[in-house]
């Protein structure tokens, strides 16, 4: 849920057609409050301080699997907050990672840690062992993970060079078969095009709470996306049969300000001038509806909000299984920190903010969610 921002191309979702859900905005049961209680928050991993966590797994026995992408490791800490050791560190061996960027795919998938590297899945046991590297085709964008050998693929900032849309499919690695679930088409907005070399040169800009993105999010043999330009889920399952549709018809996105605009261009100084200006005037006026997906045991969707203009509160609209809008609650920062990422399951959640000083903090919180 960290804002990031990537030089890429983007893709539009081609909406299928079948019967919708529509919610008005007015959430059923009113709000919810999560009841959050803070458990603990640590700063370090052994003697590693907390640089850019963008990544949070956890196991079944509740450890805590943190993807550090600054200081190139991943650390493991019990339950309680206890650190237990790193690995994957930075390299090309056996066992290390070759790139840690914003966006891995990373997860546990029963008693192993999948990490995605570029064209690579690094496969380590739940005490950071290393067990194999298996490639997959880098036209291959991984998203989720179906189990160890079967992940969602779908294309989001990624130059496809004349290759035609892009396909959200089903990708098996031992058999190679793949099931398409929806594709896309070209976002022609926030991009420059320059020559270099004789050769064109297509850059874009993608803004986590402003450009178009489909999300994907998978659980319990039911896959969820939707772009997140239009307030609208969409559900099928592993054949990429439709299940259920949802939006909410009234809902309107948040304002993007121009104080953000001209900060955004600041944190970008080293791009040419006249790219900058091009991109930054085709952002949207507008965020986007939601920029996260969550799936809790009872089915119930979450949607977090996308709002850039504020990053010490996160508002999340609730949704049950059939589409109903039924709750709207938020998860706010003690102290006014900045929140830079939010991973929970169904009794707490793990929240890393960071503070003015650039301390990076991750805390655990115990919360209650909705019930059938």
């Amino acid at each position: 849920m960290k804002k990031s921002t990537i030089f890429s191309f983007i893709f539009l979702f081609t909406l299928f057609t079948f019967s919708d859900f529509i919610n008005k905005n007015v959430p059923e049961n009113g709000k919810w409050d999560m009841n959050k209680k803070l458990v603990w928050k640590i700063e370090t991993a052994g003697n590693d301080v907390f640089g850019d966590i963008q990544n949070i797994a956890t196991s079944e026995d509740d450890r805590i699997y943190v993807a550090d992408m600054k200081n190139s490791l991943i650390f493991i800490f019990d339950k309680d907050g206890n650190f237990i050791k790193s690995f994957g560190k930075k390299g090309e061996g056996p066992g290390e990672i070759r790139e840690y960027f914003g966006g891995n795919l990373f997860n546990i998938i029963k008693d192993k840690v999948v990490f995605a590297d570029r064209a690579m899945f690094h496969y380590f046991d739940l005490d950071g062992n290393y067990i194999k590297t298996t490639n997959f085709s880098p036209r291959l964008k991984p998203r989720e993970f179906i189990n160890e050998n079967i992940f969602i693929s779908a294309p989001v900032t990624v130059d496809r060079r004349g290759e035609g849309p892009g396909k959200i499919l089903l990708f098996n690695l031992k058999t190679n078969k793949k099931i398409e679930i929806a594709s896309f088409k070209p976002f022609d907005k926030a991009t420059d095009t320059q020559e270099s070399g004789g050769n064109q040169i297509t850059v874009g800009i993608v803004i986590g709470d402003i450009t178009p993105m489909m999300l994907v999010r998978y659980h319990d043999k039911k896959v969820y996306f939707g772009m997140n330009n239009k307030n609208k889920l969409n559900v099928c399952d592993l054949n990429g049969i439709k299940l259920l549709a949802f939006s909410n018809s009234l809902k309107k996105p948040n304002k993007v300000s121009k104080k953000y605009k001209n900060e955004l261009k600041k944190s970008l100084g080293d791009v040419p001038k006249n790219i900058l200006d091009n991109i930054i005037d085709g952002l949207p006026p507008h965020a986007s509806f939601f920029s996260a997906i969550h799936i809790d045991h009872n089915e119930n969707i979450y949607l977090f909000e996308s709002d850039p203009d504020s990053d010490v509160v996160k508002k999340i609209d609730i949704y049950n299984s059939k589409g109903e809008f039924i709750y709207r609650t938020e998860i706010r920062s003690e102290n006014e920190e900045s929140i830079q990422y939010i991973h929970f399951n169904d009794t707490y959640l793990l929240m890393v903010t960071e503070d003015e000083d650039g301390n990076i903090v991750l805390s655990k919180y115990r919360i209650k969610l909705p019930q059938k």
